[in-house]
């Protein structure tokens, strides 16, 4: 005896192709980019500071800020240099030159006090 192999029948719909479609994956995509690019924006907002409360007027949109963290390393943009290393500290903050007039110091409310001094004695 023979068997035989029982299968459902393909319905073929005219003008419907059983390919992938393409529409439903691009919206997925520019949703993914979307996402990535939004998220991006909030990585790289550099060191974690505490700040004291305070009164006062907002920054200037050209001010330079300074940054110096709890365990006393300070930041300016990309550079992150100790206190302690007063010859990079100093390289760090000579380029600013007259730009120094605008600058904010923000420290952490548990910084160094020593690392606050030596900043703005450079």
């Amino acid at each position: 005896m023979s068997r035989r192999v029982l299968s459902r029948p393909r319905l073929a719909l005219p003008g419907v192709s059983s390919g992938v479609l393409m529409a439903p994956m691009i919206d997925l995509l520019f949703v993914v980019l979307i996402f990535v690019m939004v998220t991006a924006e909030f990585v790289g907002q550099g060191i974690e500071v505490e700040l004291p409360a305070a009164q006062g007027s907002p920054l200037p949109p050209t001010a330079i800020s300074l940054t110096i963290d709890r365990e006393g390393r300070v930041r300016l943009g990309d550079e992150v240099v100790s206190y302690l290393d007063q010859s990079r500290l100093e390289g760090l903050l000579a380029p600013l030159g007259e730009q120094a007039e605008r600058l904010v110091v923000r420290a952490d409310r548990l910084a160094p006090v020593e690392a606050v001094v030596a900043v703005l004695e450079t």
